[in-house]
């Protein structure tokens, strides 16, 4: 059952304030251009006094009232309230086709929807939901089969039927999800998916293309998860333009989330600064999970403040998602760090977990398009009306990539935690090295491009975190030097990703592009969804190559990663050689908590009574299920 409202006694409520004074940071070295220095201190003694245990030793997990829920509940092997950081609150909600959702919101929806299919610790796709996943020869229909016995939060149960209308709301016109599968999976002229119920717990799906790893999608992109029949009617009332006019559309359906996962919504105000709530589910269809009482996801900007605020304290935060280097740095610096008897930490940084997976990589990226909302973009491949990815637009790209020593960027700000990038995936990976190589840092050849395509000036948007925050700062410096102007603009999460998807910028700090198979990267490089002018574009660099997508294609029919080697090489190059991008460097996600929060980092999970060996975080979206808090 859903609660119209939570109590806040006894919960730190984190706040731009605390952030700011948790996170400062100093914009002083003469020694680089935009003079900055990003803290990576955490002062020990706040650091061991919130690590500190509540007067008496009584409680260390939770609060009192948290306790007696548990008792009264009758549960004895759950307890205590799991209290996560992340970077923001999703504000328009979590949902799998109307979601604009970035780490925080996978973390999210992981603990109020189960996907179809999860990862396992080898980088293969397991069934979570379903029970299997059949391809037909040619890879282009898959026979999709659910576990039997499942319900939702509401009641209701997890059938064929239901993941239909789960399919056809990923193309729903109004739907997020609609740019990224519609192309893929919406016959032309159809409304709806080409999928049929084959019996009360199976469908088939028939795709546009052969996808080889399909089930990599449905385990690693927001569509892997199933939302609840509810949900998804009020999602379509409640984006119902006439509806909205005359004031009777719903405001609930991803505000109010129903899923068949381990925690039940409870209340979330949907501001950037907003805590999620969220109670055990006592009828999850997995035993004995999930293993506490409550979630809260606390959202905290800045890394450095996200990460000092670990303790045990009752009011601390247990577990913290970290992606900014000088965060992770800050935690390592700590006398009590990583791998001590104050903390468990695990990254992806290692050669064994990049094998597995792809980091995601830093870049700014750059509008590519002249959208509906905005027409100035000065890196637009359509300056002058004309499509050209050569013309003035590519060379203001090509200006900006010379114009900054990004080696001494990642040297600066990546405080010996990231390494650089000069292509999409890391030349450790099986795909290889780009035959095109990423223009080098040279100021002379940068004033002159940057003269032939008219650039002087432009905007880039960055979150207000300190790592992002000294990152744009060296960016301008680099930019000034060349003599080009750049107009920082600070957004929070939510608002920077909605400008990205409507083309509403000029160039913007980006991090994605990680995944076990470089396939589910499709919908971001496409030009499917969408073209110029388009009011939404999952492409949101707009970058409309067409030898890109074709390339893509024949990835996605050729099979396993060895296989594609050749193809996923060839799209780096084309990748290269437009310049939509400027990477920086590869990006490390880390999970850190106190020792006496456990279960998270080797999780494991028996479904169908397969034991499946999870892989611990997919780049921040660790097992939140699995967790225990011990006194």
């Amino acid at each position: 059952m859903l609660l119209d409202n939570v109590a806040e006694v006894g919960i730190l409520r984190i706040t731009q304030r605390r952030i700011a004074e948790a996170g400062r940071f100093n914009r002083s070295n003469e020694n680089f251009p935009g003079g900055v220095v990003m803290t990576t201190a955490i002062d020990r003694r706040s650091f061991l006094a919130r690590s500190a245990a509540t007067a008496g030793g009584v409680v260390t997990a939770g609060t009192l009232t948290d306790l007696a829920m548990a008792g009264t509940a009758g549960a004895s092997t759950y307890s205590g309230v799991l209290r996560v950081g992340l970077l923001d609150i999703p504000t328009a909600g979590i949902g799998p086709a109307f979601g604009k959702m970035d780490a925080a919101g996978f973390s999210m929806m992981r603990a109020i929807y189960d996907p179809l299919f999860v990862i396992d610790n080898k980088g293969v796709a397991q069934g979570f939901l379903a029970e299997s996943g059949t391809p037909s020869k040619d890879y282009k229909s898959w026979t999709i089969k659910l576990r039997s016995g499942i319900k939702f939060h509401d009641g209701t149960s997890l059938n064929a039927d239901v993941l239909i209308k789960n399919m056809n709301q990923w193309i729903h016109p109004r739907a997020i999800a609609h740019y990224a599968v519609a192309p893929l999976i919406q016959p032309k002229g159809k409304t709806s998916a080409n999928v049929v119920k084959v019996d009360n717990l199976t469908v088939k799906l028939t795709l546009n293309y052969p996808w080889v790893s399909f089930l990599n999608t449905l385990a690693e992109q927001q569509i892997a998860y199933v939302q609840a029949s509810a949900n998804i009617d009020d999602n379509i009332d409640g984006t119902d333009p006439v509806k909205i006019k005359a004031g009777t559309a719903p405001k609930v359906g991803d505000k109010a989330p129903i899923g068949t996962g381990p925690f039940v919504f409870n209340h979330c105000d949907w501001d950037v600064d907003s805590i999620f709530y969220a109670d055990h589910n006592a009828e999850y269809w997995i035993a004995g999970l999930p293993n506490v009482n409550r979630v809260e996801f606390h959202p905290v900007v800045d890394g450095v403040a996200r990460v000092s605020a670990l303790g045990t304290g009752a009011t601390d935060l247990d577990i913290v998602v970290a992606m900014e280097a000088n965060a992770i740095k800050a935690f390592k610096n700590n006398p009590g760090a990583a791998n001590s008897d104050l903390s468990h930490y695990v990254d992806d940084s290692s050669a064994a977990a990049q094998k597995i997976r792809n980091p995601a990589v830093n870049s700014v990226q750059f509008n590519c398009r002249t959208s509906l909302v905005y027409k100035a973009s000065p890196f637009s491949n359509y300056i002058g009306g004309k499509f050209s990815l050569t013309g003035k637009g590519f060379l203001a790209r090509k200006a900006v990539c010379e114009a900054v020593n990004r080696a001494q960027v990642v040297s600066t700000v990546g405080f010996g935690i990231l390494s650089n990038a000069n292509q999409v995936f890391p030349t450790s990976s099986v795909y290889g090295k780009s035959k095109v190589a990423f223009p080098a840092y040279s100021k002379t050849q940068a004033i002159k491009d940057a003269k032939s395509a008219g650039l002087t000036k432009f905007n880039l948007m960055a979150t207000s975190d300190s790592n992002a925050v000294a990152s744009a700062n060296a960016i301008q410096g680099f930019c000034a030097a060349a003599g080009i102007t750049v107009t920082i603009v600070y957004k929070d999460q939510s608002t920077l990703i909605n400008n990205c998807l409507v083309g509403n910028y000029d160039a913007t700090l980006w991090n994605q592009f990680g995944g076990v198979n470089p396939d589910v990267n499709f919908p971001w490089w496409n030009t499917l969804d969408g073209s110029n002018g388009a009011l939404v574009s999952i492409n949101m660099a707009g970058n409309f190559d067409p030898v890109i997508e074709s390339t893509m294609l024949a990835a996605m029919g050729a099979g396993v990663p060895k296989t594609q080697t050749s193809k996923w090489a060839a799209v780096m190059a084309q990748i290269n050689k437009d310049l939509p991008y400027m990477f920086t460097s590869y990006q490390v996600s880390a999970v850190i908590s106190h020792t006496k929060c456990n279960g998270w980092q080797n999780p494991s999970v028996t479904v169908g009574g397969k034991t499946i060996n999870l892989l611990n975080h997919e780049g921040l979206t660790p097992w939140l299920s699995q967790i225990v808090l011990t006194a």
